[in-house]
């Protein structure tokens, strides 16, 4: 096994140690407490699942999920909770064999302040379908089963002086896969932000980040990213938002030779930017636009350059009902190249939802989604109608 095996396998002790010293700490504070649930029943039917080039058949599923969360709050301690359950059952001729019926997840976040300076500790551990998670991100399904995540993280933010203030963060990210297909690996992150407000509508951002990525595979791959951007956020009108940034990436991977591939060392550079414009033609109509280009690990652990723009409209009818659509195409690069996969794809994907209000509680929401992935190699496309019924509960306060 390789290095990043064994770290994975290492980060589970102080994750679970420090969940369970956390969930004590907090069954003894005297707070002010707040407390959430969600249930939701949903059966969703798609033509292509897997959005597979040669599809084995329509899939129909049925999910059961329960989300929960809690929040404490103290003078200079705010602790947050939350988790999730959910059963899937599918049925119909594109069936996976691989998939497990349960999705879960669990969460915890616990900030501290000590005089002006703020703490952070969080930690959580999620269980995917992994057809749903590389169908989302990538548009392309080699891994079957399940994927397990674990993070840690933790960081401080400290004001410099009336203007300015610095953040600092660690991420620590483990990844391990039930299918034999997929490589586990491990995700190291550190960034520094300084911010300065320069007026009560704009402040400037600028972030120094450190990436190290290492996956357990026969030739042992690893990735060090480096990345420095520079940004402002203004609200331009009382209407309209605007969030950008722009700066550079610099990518060193390597991987040692064997019978199957060759020793391989290979570095990329490159601009990176992201932009998000926020506007509200009318009081019920919120219309979003994004454009990023990024260097950065996909859900699988993969290297990949990715250049992706969007758009979404969110509109209330009534106080009953709304209608959302949301749509976006994303352009991806493999930083190299391997033997069994394509090295660059362009994957579209939109959708178009209704929600209606059956009582403060209750909600439904009825759902098109539309997707389409082309590579050097293949093309898919997928078409899916899913329909939910969800309800809300605040327990407290």
């Amino acid at each position: 096994m390789g290095s990043g095996g064994i770290f994975y396998v290492g980060m589970r002790l102080p994750f679970l140690v420090g969940a369970v010293l956390v969930a004590s700490a907090a069954d003894t504070l005297a707070a002010d407490w707040s407390a959430h649930y969600q249930f939701s029943q949903g059966v969703e039917a798609n033509n292509n699942r897997a959005l597979s080039p040669k599809p084995t058949g329509e899939t129909y599923e049925f999910v059961t999920r329960l989300m929960f969360d809690t929040v404490a709050k103290l003078p200079t301690l705010r602790f947050e909770a939350y988790g999730d359950v959910s059963y899937r059952d599918l049925a119909g001729p594109g069936r996976p064999d691989s998939t497990a019926p349960m999705d879960n997840g669990l969460g915890f976040k616990v900030e501290k302040l000590d005089k002006l300076t703020k703490y952070f500790w969080a930690g959580s551990w999620r269980r995917q379908d992994a057809t749903s998670a590389q169908a989302e991100d990538t548009g392309l399904v080699f891994v079957r089963g399940d994927i397990n995540t674990y993070v840690m993280e933790g960081g401080f933010s400290q004001p410099l002086s009336p203007r300015d203030s610095m953040l600092w963060s660690v991420r620590g990210t483990s990844v391990d896969f039930t299918s034999v297909t997929g490589d586990p690996y491990v995700d190291i992150k550190t960034t520094g932000t300084w911010v300065r407000r320069l007026n009560p509508t704009t402040q400037m951002n600028s972030s120094v980040q450190l990436e190290w990525v290492a996956r357990d595979d026969l030739a042992n791959s690893e990735s060090m990213i480096a990345r420095a951007m520079t940004g402002l956020e203004y609200q331009v009108t009382k209407r309209l938002t605007a969030k950008g940034s722009i700066g550079v990436g610099y990518v060193n991977s390597t991987r040692d030779g064997n019978l199957l591939v060759p020793t391989v060392s290979e570095s990329t550079a490159g601009w990176l930017a992201d932009l998000l414009l926020t506007y509200r033609p009318f009081h019920a109509t919120t219309l979003s636009f994004f454009a990023t280009q990024s260097m950065a690990p996909n859900v699988v652990g993969q290297i990949d350059k990715r250049t992706s723009v969007g758009l979404s409209l969110r509109h209330v009818i009534n106080p009953s009902s709304e209608l959302l659509f949301s749509g976006d195409f994303s352009h991806q690069e493999l930083l190299y190249s391997t033997l069994t996969h394509p090295s660059s794809a362009d994957l579209f994907k939109a959708t178009v939802t209704y929600g209606y209000r059956l009582s403060p509680e209750w909600q439904t929401r009825l759902s098109y989604r539309f997707a389409q992935r082309e590579d050097d190699v293949d093309s898919a496309h997928s078409n899916s109608v899913f329909l939910s019924l969800v309800r809300d509960v605040t327990i407290l306060p």
